[in-house]
């Protein structure tokens, strides 16, 4: 079985696969059919660690190529140690534990010309995408959160390992938001967090929270064609933010990552965080097959 990483967590996992403490359970009861939960290993990256004179962390998404061999973190620090970035590294397995991570590259992110993309990034989720006797290597799936308080939209851009930008596809209309006042849009810091490669050519992206003009329980997950770089995504679907971990008071309940299973089934990482530093997460697998396409619609909030 394949393994891939869900999280910056360092949570590796079989392909369909995860559990936060325990044995192998099958989801049976939910009406998909067994998937196996399992924890792989787990591996710390300190928050100061530093690799060439960059600081590596904090990190905000990573994927596992078992084929290629290498694994992908992208960094969270907005430009704020150096420039938007990404690393690859190689993880060694021993006996279904993780015992070392090196680093091998660091990414700039950049545009053709070697220049960095002049529009303000806050990178999240990661992904690679195979491309077999096509390109050779891999290239890789980003989501940036932008800027909602200065009008900077959230997008999604495709870089090759070498971390030269190749594409991009914008937020949909419903999510931008023209300042810190909007009543509409994405909210700041909670906007695209997350993306699933699902099929040949397909994402789904994932904001982190709702859409200011949609509540707070239905996040919105919308699928962009691949195939047609800058073009408006193809549909979004609603997704239902479960409850917080017992016996924790949340302020906050978001979407984090999204791994994509076979069948078109999703996995979901929920987190929550309480006002007293307290974390809980949960995992839920998604059946996206049969649910309205709500690409378009002004408001969830009543829907």
């Amino acid at each position: 079985m394949k393994q891939r990483v869900l999280s910056a967590v360092g949570v590796l996992l079989c392909a369909g696969a995860a559990v936060a403490e325990g044995s192998c359970e099958p989801a049976s009861d939910i009406g998909f059919g067994p998937i196996e939960l399992r924890l792989i290993g787990e591996h710390r990256v300190p928050a100061d660690a530093d690799y060439h004179g960059t600081r590596i962390g904090g990190l905000s998404g990573i994927d596992f190529d078992p084929d290629w061999g290498y694994l992908v973190a992208i960094s969270d620090d907005k430009g704020q140690y150096a420039a938007p970035r990404a690393y690859l590294g190689q993880i060694e397995l021993a006996d279904d534990r993780i015992v070392g991570l090196e680093w091998t590259n660091m990414l700039p992110i950049t545009i053709g010309t070697g220049e960095l993309i002049d529009v303000p990034l806050d990178p999240e989720g990661i992904r690679f995408i195979p491309h077999g006797d096509e390109f050779g290597e891999p290239t890789l799936l980003f989501v940036s959160e932008g800027d909602a308080n200065r009008g900077v939209e959230p997008r999604l851009y495709e870089m090759c390992s070498g971390a030269t930008r190749m594409d991009e596809w914008p937020a949909p209309k419903t999510h931008v938001a023209k300042s810190a006042r909007s009543r509409s849009g994405v909210r700041h810091n909670r906007a695209f967090e997350s993306v699933a490669v699902v099929g040949d050519r397909v994402a789904v992206v994932a904001n982190e929270e709702p859409l200011r003009q949609d509540g707070d329980e239905l996040v919105r997950l919308t699928t962009y064609d691949l195939h047609e770089p800058l073009a408006e995504p193809i549909s979004e679907i609603a997704y239902p933010l479960g409850p917080a971990p017992d016996g924790l008071v949340v302020s906050s309940t978001g979407l984090v990552d999204l791994l994509a299973l076979d069948g078109g089934r999703l996995l979901a990482l929920e987190r929550s965080f309480s006002p007293a530093g307290r974390f809980g997460a949960r995992l839920y697998v998604v059946e996206p097959s049969g649910a309205t396409d709500v690409l378009g619609a002004a408001s969830l909030r009543s829907a």
